[in-house]
């Protein structure tokens, strides 16, 4: 009751908020909150209804923990500026920023160092250019306590990281895993469910990719939908890769000209590709015979023998042996604070971070290496 009254609370209070007014968007079994000013800048989650407040306050809280990282910041007076240590080192880029920084502290030995405002801050969309790094949510977590936000936050770099460093070829595989559907459905709205093991390091932190894949299907409807998870319990991960995949289908599957907006994004010749290209591209044939290709003959893993060689570590040992270091952003502003809430963003020189709204073509891929054309939304 604790935690309905405090998320009513918090709706309440930041409803009246400028920075965190929101708009609230229920569709059947997914919930969506937005900022009236800046679409890009939402939160959803899937639901069992509209009574549904636990997973309603998943969705809320994913776009206050968005909404922290916006500023207003005009970019006009970008220019290049260094990004070097932030994990952008795996595709080409020509990033420009405004001349502020904020400073983030090493969680492990309490250095200081100083990171682009714009690292940690979504800007106007409206004033974007090419060049101006967009933001991203990489690594980003709210919680009720800095313990809680940090630990959520981690696990998404480190989840990040193991998928861009198994796509790009520098490490790890993928397994099949062979659940018999004990812990989720074979089959969701007509969707046969498979989930793999990004298996690399750092091993005991696992990473698992669930795709729901509609068998037969032309582009007239979606033919998948990826959901990603990690935790330290391959249970866990499952679970959590699975909800995101079946949100995606719930906020998609009856959507309106989705062989149009198939057809458009298959045509992009330029090779950048933005959030709903890539929700477009993974919903197309192309992505479904790409996608195959990629797991065929790959081996499979049963949940049981994962767990038979799982080793229990602390996240944050297992993280400074992975990683040596993990910088924290502390974006926790003064109308969080009031209401108990945390925001962090972490990042490590040793992590790939995520970027969205990517020329493909430029990322640096090695050789011999077949993935699809677009890596699917994370």
């Amino acid at each position: 009751m604790t935690k309905l009254i405090n998320y009513l609370w918090h709706r309440q209070i930041l409803a009246k908020s400028e920075k965190y007014q929101y708009r609230q968007i229920n569709k059947p079994y997914v919930a969506n909150f937005y900022a009236p000013d800046q679409m890009g800048i939402q939160g959803s989650h899937e639901t069992l209804g509209n009574f549904d407040w636990v997973n309603q306050s998943k969705a809320f809280y994913e776009f206050v923990e968005r909404t922290s990282s916006k500023s207003s910041m005009d970019v006009n007076n970008g220019k290049n500026i260094n990004f070097e240590g932030l994990g952008f080192d795996w595709f080409v880029n020509e990033f420009q920023a405004v001349s502020r920084y904020d400073i983030a502290t090493d969680y492990f030995s309490g250095n200081l160092r100083q990171v682009p405002y714009i690292f940690g801050h979504y800007l106007d969309e409206r004033s974007y250019d090419g060049h101006v790094f967009r933001g991203n949510s990489n690594g980003a977590a709210l919680g009720s306590t800095y313990k809680k936000a940090l630990h959520s936050a981690t696990l998404e770099l480190v989840e990040r990281d193991k998928l861009l460093s198994f796509w790009l070829g520098d490490r790890g595989k993928l397994i099949l895993i062979d659940h018999q559907y004990t812990v989720i459905p074979k089959y969701v709205n007509g969707y046969y469910v498979q989930s793999f093991l990004i298996d690399a390091e750092p091993f005991q932190i696992y990473l698992v990719w669930t795709i729901l894949v509609k068998e037969d299907s032309t582009n007239d409807e979606f033919t998948s939908f990826s959901g990603f998870g990690s935790a330290l319990d391959i249970v866990e991960a499952l679970e959590t890769s699975f909800s995101e995949a079946r949100s995606l289908q719930n906020n998609h599957l009856t959507e309106n000209n989705i062989s149009e907006k198939i057809k458009k994004t298959l045509s992009i010749t330029d090779g950048i590709y933005d959030l709903n290209d890539q929700i477009y591209y993974w919903g197309s044939v192309q992505a479904l015979r790409e996608f195959r290709r990629m797991v065929a003959g790959i081996d499979t893993v049963t949940i049981e023998d994962i767990q038979k060689e799982s080793v229990k570590k602390e996240l944050m040992t297992i993280v400074e042996e992975a990683y040596q270091e993990l910088w924290v952003l502390d974006l926790t502003d003064s109308e969080l604070q009031e209401l108990s809430l945390f925001s962090l963003k972490v990042f490590s020189p040793n992590a790939k971070n995520m970027y969205f709204k990517l020329n493909m073509s430029r990322l640096k891929m090695r050789e011999n290496v077949f993935r699809p054309k677009v890596f699917p939304l994370a």
